[in-house]
């Protein structure tokens, strides 16, 4: 547990003290010096208390006054400049605990009431020995406690006593009372020793203070015995697991000393003579917190603040809490199922807000899926399935493929036309090449992922493109115009084919892939190659007429699953040779996607998605790039094929994510196990949601399941919880 840890060391009487601060921001010591009156201003407190307690005078008020009086006197010193290296520690690390030990043969130090220094952070003494080792704790089992009830002359305990034999009765703990003629030296010890172990330690009586002897416990069978003489025990039983002794009795510092000594890990005590309604409030009031799960360090300060409101005068000031120098949170050990039930209900601030924000995040990408930083993920998310394709060997569904000619400077020539005589328009000469060299008989439908809206600069080579559309009179022909989603200058019905194309039968199709990147509105040279669509594709679209089904679509929000091996679906006609060959129900006809005259044509290219950039390769492409023609080849493979990805809803899958998240921190505590487990889920999610994206399973449906959020909102709503 990170803490600051503050030892005040006085070699004699006098006021000087030396001080040692060890914490986060390393190692200082530094000299104080004691007011004169401060050590009078306790003791007149603590007389003005025990009159009041014995002889009902002076009043509460004015006990209340003297302990006013000593804490404003303790916060002045605190505020001297002597205190600075303290103070600048402290302000560093707001809230983190401070443990204080003092080291002062007339133990007057000590018995001031640091606990109520103005420091905005938990407060306790600290001990000189470490934690015995926890062999035995069961964390399954009920809660064990050992009861001791020592001389009850002149106390009523019967409040405490009832409250231990309800939980009895209600199979909450676990409890062994030793009480009367009972309560005996060696009972104590045969106890103590058993191996079974003990969590909690009561003692309700009377004792005194011994520094000679580590305190002494008065008995309930009339004798008593000294602390230093149970260590032995007290060893074994810290080593069994005994984690927390509460010693509801006056005086009791001494004996917190000892207990800590013998390896407990935290011991609850009063440093002076305490009525005995505060120690009743005390010790039903703990119970209480321990039993909701509320951590022993943060129970304490719930029990000083109810004392300081129902108990008598300043008893709040008497309680001390003494830890071993590595002691960890202390909760009651409650049975599992009680433990993560406690637990759920108890779910922190902090993990709310982490699981607000996931949902928020999923519900932004929901309801924009084709934000930058969504797409960057899902991008590098395609990729991955290709990985674990290939590991798996699951290369998907497949079809006949789709013959393509791409027109580049090197087609041009082997057509016998000049690259460069049109400009940035398509020649309307070698689209009639292209025509003549796959006749209606081999091809009889042909796809140009042009737009001809015009009649180019060469008016004969029109006159030859329009005369061979007339002679052949193919079965399908088709263009493309730029639709109102199109990235493209005159999107729109002013895109549409001449009337006297139209007329020979030429038809037209939307060309816009329905990302909403790719709008009108914003045109980069290098559009963002169509991930999840933004509208659906349907039979208006170029995609669609070009996979033959007239009746296909893809619906809005599909993720088209570039992780496949296209490169079988897409056979390229590498020149003219190959074309006069080809025999195929349709030719898929489009430029390189930078045009012939690389100085003055438009690019019609998208960036590459990481999946893909393997496979265009051997289509001879810039491995950063991807041609519109090669787009709408895929497009047109998947309406075919009815192939891609549904994706799940982000903001769901991270509200799942989040209460798994406080689920496996209310069962599992331990930092460790955590990472473990959620390293464990990690990969097991990962697996299951791949395989799941490579799997039809409703309907033949392809399921996308998000990663990157769901499994950062895991993590995130299991480590916010301390």
């Amino acid at each position: 547990m990170e803490s600051f840890d503050l030892q005040l060391h006085r070699a004699d009487t006098g006021p000087v003290v030396t001080a040692f601060l060890q914490g986060p921001t390393g190692n200082r010591s530094f000299a104080l010096s004691i007011p004169d009156q401060l050590f009078r201003s306790r003791d007149l407190w603590i007389d003005k208390l025990i009159l009041h307690l014995e002889q009902g005078r002076p009043t509460a008020d004015a006990v209340r006054h003297y302990a006013e009086r000593l804490c404003v006197l303790l916060g002045e010193w605190l505020e001297d400049g002597s205190w600075l290296p303290l103070q600048q520690a402290l302000q560093s690390h707001p809230g983190l605990p401070l443990r204080i030990s003092c080291f002062d043969g007339t133990g007057q130090l000590a018995l001031l009431p640091w606990e109520q220094l103005p420091l905005a952070r938990p407060i306790w003494r600290l001990g000189q020995a470490s934690c015995a080792l926890k062999s035995n704790r069961s964390s399954g089992r009920l809660t064990r406690v050992l009861l001791l009830v020592g001389n009850e002359r002149g106390l009523d305990l019967s409040p405490e006593l009832e409250r231990f034999s309800t939980l009895k009765r209600q199979g909450r703990i676990d409890l062994t009372v030793l009480r009367g003629a009972e309560c005996h030296p060696s009972a104590i010890r045969s106890a103590l020793a058993q191996a079974k172990g003990w969590d909690l330690l009561a003692f309700l009586g009377h004792s005194d203070a011994d520094p000679s002897t580590g305190g002494r416990l008065l008995l309930g069978d009339g004798g008593s015995i000294a602390g230093a003489s149970l260590t032995p025990e007290l060893k074994t039983a810290a080593s069994n697991g005994l984690g927390l002794a509460v010693l509801a009795s006056c005086s009791g510092l001494d004996l917190a000393q000892t207990f800590c000594g013998a390896g407990i890990p935290w011991t609850l005590c009063f440093r002076e003579k305490v009525p005995t309604q505060a120690a009743a409030i005390t010790v039903l009031s703990l119970l209480e917190k321990l039993e909701a799960g509320v951590p022993f360090s943060q129970a304490i300060g719930a029990v000083r603040e109810l004392l300081g409101r129902e108990g008598p005068a300043t008893s709040e000031l008497l309680l001390s809490a003494v830890s071993c120098t590595d002691a960890t949170g202390f909760t009651l050990p409650l049975r599992k199922r009680q433990q993560i039930k406690l637990r759920l209900a108890s779910s922190q601030k902090p993990q709310l807000v982490a699981a607000a924000i996931a949902v928020v995040l999923g519900a932004t990408n929901d309801l924009v899926p084709w934000n930058p930083v969504n797409l960057g993920l899902l991008d590098r998310r395609l990729n991955v399935q290709r990985v674990w394709r290939q590991l798996t060997h699951q290369e998907g569904p497949s079809t006949a493929a789709l013959p393509l000619l791409m027109l580049d400077a090197k087609a041009y020539q082997d057509f016998g036309v000049d690259p460069n005589q049109e400009g940035d328009q398509v020649s309307r000469q070698v689209l009639a090449r292209v025509l003549q060299a796959a006749p209606p008989e081999r091809v009889p439908s042909v796809a140009l992922d042009f737009v001809l809206d015009s009649k180019g600069s060469d008016p004969a080579a029109y006159q030859e493109f329009l005369t061979t559309i007339q002679k052949q009179r193919r079965p399908s022909l088709f263009a493309g115009y730029f639709g109102p989603t199109t990235c493209a200058p005159n999107s729109g019905s002013s895109s549409h084919p001449l009337t006297e194309l139209t007329a020979e039968g030429l038809q037209s199709f939307d060309l816009s892939v329905e990302t909403s990147s790719n709008s009108n509105s914003n045109c980069p040279e290098e559009k963002l190659v169509p991930l999840q669509l933004h509208h659906g594709l349907w039979g208006k679209h170029f995609a669609v007429a070009v996979s033959g089904n007239a009746d296909g679509q893809i619906p809005s929000e599909a993720v088209i699953d570039w992780s496949i091996n296209w490169q079988s679906m897409i056979t390229p006609m590498r020149d003219r040779q190959s074309l006069e060959k080809l025999k195929a129900p349709i030719l898929l006809v489009g430029s390189n996607g930078y045009g012939v005259n690389t100085t003055n044509s438009r690019k019609d290219v998208f960036v590459a998605p990481w999946a893909a950039k393997r496979a265009l390769s051997s289509l001879e492409q810039a491995d950063s790039t991807i041609p519109g023609v090669l787009v709408q080849a895929v497009l047109a493979q998947s309406v075919a094929m009815h192939h891609w990805l549904t994706p799940l809803l982000q903001s769901a899958t991270a509200a799942l994510a989040a209460g798994l998240g406080v689920v496996l921190a209310a069962v599992e505590t331990r930092r460790s196990r955590q990472l473990l487990w959620l390293g464990v889920i990690a990969i097991a999610t990962t697996v299951v949601a791949l395989q799941i994206a490579v799997t039809p399973l409703v309907g033949g449906t392809l399921f996308l399941i998000p990663l990157v959020l769901p499994l950062a909102t895991l993590t995130a709503v299991v480590l916010s919880r301390r």
